[in-house]
């Protein structure tokens, strides 16, 4: 494996959190080895609760959004998949979870994979046997099975258990592991991942490999190479976000499927004892949505979010902007010494809000200031860092010609940011996107402070938007999300429909398309939230919510273009 995927996948390994190590395990079985004699190469284990319960909520689900696929479907694909007529997988047991796992024996060793499931009965299992193939040879307990294709495959049966792999090895060493795997869960599927054991796999540790993800990371793509500001951003970014990678264990990453709430993603990241990550998240920061973003304008929300008092965004911009100083980018060291004096005015927790206008989007954001400061010395640190001769020298690194030019006024209560980008609509053109986006190539920041925070909103009507009115409820979507840590709140059709213009001048063939799409009837209504959430504790959990009623809307809208109405 080339050292890029190498990293890549010890990082991905090292976020999708796995299962916790457990000893003992289900009885010896003949022909396979003890589960604590192989633990050591676990890489990966799949648990699927049961085929029942999955196929029918995707049943349940089809029924919902009114689409002609069922569990069945699914099935009969399983089966063709794997070869096997659908008459011998209904020898399975559906009801009875199934296990997979995947083992290496050593270095750089090919993985086994082994799985496991249960018949209806003995007899039916004697019936799955035999409907495999031919029976060449016993080996200590294990059957090696000629299918009809001629592949091979190593069976073990005990009762109603059958373990398989594609050879002797795969079902001795993994076939312990695979039986552990069957196990009831909440969810339809849960992966574990043991990120430890792919390190050594590979030769390397996670730390190692985190650190050559980031080697290559910052090294830009083959024949684009990063320019030395970029290069630094994305170096001190990777730096502070693996930073506590190495100091977790294992969690789950799991997916279900609800015919009553939609699709679910979760996954948990579990810090190691005492580790720096694990006295972070033991303080747990509930966010607290600022209502003032929800009064006033009527436009759609694209994005709604709120984190707690964690400086988790506040650190992660720090470390963007000392990397840069650190690699000598010019203006970077101005920069981040008045970013640093702001950032003293703020206290941790905020709340972000973005709307589909008719012609574009609008930005508010919203911070509580810190014990201490006051409503002139914030704007007075934000004016010092938007007038600042770094700023605008940074900026010139990173947009060279399309780079903007920066006026700062004052005005009762209010400093005013200007950033006029060059607008030249030619092809990324970053002028011409900022005009499509906010519909001037003048991004207009307006930085005022009321009862105690510190709001930054865009043009137009950036002075009347948070003045005041009932603010709107809070999205449904949001509610479950109470408690967390941070939540994002996403409407993927109104965040395209506040993009189209950008879309527009940067891909046009692309925003031709979205813009047929928006002719469909009652799409200028459709609504697609999505939800992401974290909460801290003892453990790091994380969820993906795509709700029922976005999928509904987006089958409504489907169904016309793919022929197909309401079914009875």
């Amino acid at each position: 494996m080339r050292p890029m995927k190498r990293a890549l996948m010890a990082l991905l390994l090292t976020t999708l959190p796995a299962g916790c190590k457990r000893s003992g395990g289900p009885p010896a079985v003949a022909g396979i080895r003890p589960a604590d004699d192989v633990r050591g190469g676990l890489l990966a284990t799949v648990t699927v609760s049961s085929l029942d319960r999955a196929l029918g909520d995707v049943d349940g689900l089809a029924r919902k959004l009114q689409l002609p696929f069922s569990g069945k479907d699914l099935m009969t694909t399983l089966a063709a998949q794997n070869r096997m007529p659908p008459e011998l997988l209904s020898l399975v047991d559906t009801s009875q979870p199934i296990g997979v796992a995947f083992v290496v024996p050593g270095k750089g060793a090919p993985p086994f994979q082994a799985i496991a499931l249960e018949a209806r009965s003995p007899e039916a299992l004697a019936k799955l046997l035999a409907g495999l193939g031919t029976t060449e040879t016993t080996d200590e307990g294990a059957r090696k099975i000629r299918r009809p294709d001629s592949t091979i495959l190593w069976v073990v049966a005990s009762g109603r258990q059958l373990i398989a792999s594609a050879s002797a090895d795969g079902v001795r060493a993994a076939g312990s592991l695979a039986l552990e795997a069957r196990r009831t869960t909440a969810e339809d599927v849960v992966v574990h991942v043991f990120p430890e054991s792919l390190a050594r796999w590979q030769g390397t540790d996670v730390a190692t490999a985190l650190a050559q993800l980031r080697k290559e990371a910052v090294g830009g793509q083959e024949g684009v190479p990063l320019r030395p500001s970029e290069r630094a951003a994305l170096d001190g970014a990777l730096e502070r976000l693996m930073a506590p990678l190495p100091d977790t264990r294992v969690g789950t990453l799991s997916f279900d499927v609800d015919p009553t709430a939609g699709l679910r993603f979760h996954a948990n990241l579990d810090p190691r004892s005492g580790s720096p990550l694990a006295r972070r998240l033991a303080r747990p920061t509930a966010y607290k949505l600022d209502h003032g973003l929800l009064a006033g304008p009527t436009d759609p929300l694209a994005v709604l979010s709120a984190s707690g008092a964690t400086p988790l965004w506040l650190e992660l911009l720090d470390a963007v902007l000392a990397a840069e100083a650190r690699a000598g980018i010019k203006g970077a060291a101005t920069l981040q010494e008045r970013w640093l004096a702001f950032r003293r005015q703020l206290a941790p927790g905020l709340s972000t809000a973005i709307r589909a206008r008719r012609n574009g989007a609008s930005v508010d954001i919203v911070w509580p200031l810190a014990a201490g400061a006051t409503g002139a010395s914030a704007l007075e640190a934000f004016a010092a860092l938007a007038s600042a001769q770094g700023t605008a020298e940074v900026l010139r690194e990173v947009y060279l010609k399309q780079a903007p030019e920066i006026r700062v006024r004052r005005e009762l209560g209010l400093v005013v940011a200007e950033l006029a980008f060059p607008v030249r609509h030619q092809r990324n053109d970053i002028g011409a996107a900022v005009e499509a986006l906010f519909g001037s190539g003048t991004l207009g920041l307006v930085a005022r402070v009321d009862a105690g925070r510190f709001l930054l909103s865009t043009e137009p009507e950036a002075r009347t938007r948070m003045a005041g009115g009932t603010p709107l409820p809070v999205p449904v979507e949001v509610e479950e999300t109470r408690g967390a840590d941070a939540f994002v709140y996403v409407d993927l059709w109104a965040s395209v429909r506040s993009a189209m213009g950008a879309i527009k001048q940067q891909n046009p063939q692309q925003a031709q398309m979205l813009g047929m799409l928006s002719m469909i009837p009652g799409i200028a209504q459709l609504k697609l939230p999505v939800v992401a959430s974290y909460r801290s504790g003892q453990s790091l959990d994380g969820e993906l919510h795509v709700p029922l009623g976005t999928l509904m809307n987006a089958a409504a809208v489907l169904r016309p273009m793919m022929g197909i109405g309401a079914l009875p």
